[in-house]
């Protein structure tokens, strides 16, 4: 569906899902078990609130999205070398 590598990229997602599902923030807001007003929060233009583990956990399942995390070869780093104090002795 999206690949996204930012907060801000899966905010967006999440906002353009909602509007195709053509879902008010209310209906979201009931389907997620949310406070009133919370959606326009976290999916305004400029967010008023971040996506927390609940919100963002209780989005995804109001929208009907899971998400998939794969490696991105572009941004892995090798596992820094840990060394021993005998080794630095040495």
């Amino acid at each position: 569906m999206a690949n996204l590598a930012t907060t801000n990229e899966l905010v967006a997602l999440l906002r353009k899902r909602k509007d195709a599902l053509q879902l008010s923030d209310r209906v979201v807001e009931d389907i997620a078990d949310m406070t009133p007003s919370h959606v326009s929060k976290l999916l305004a233009l400029v967010p008023v609130k971040t996506l927390g583990r609940m919100s963002l956990t209780l989005l995804l399942g109001a929208l009907g999205l899971k998400l998939i995390v794969v490696e991105d070869p572009n941004q892995a780093r090798p596992a820094p070398v840990v060394k021993t104090r005998r080794e630095l002795r040495q």
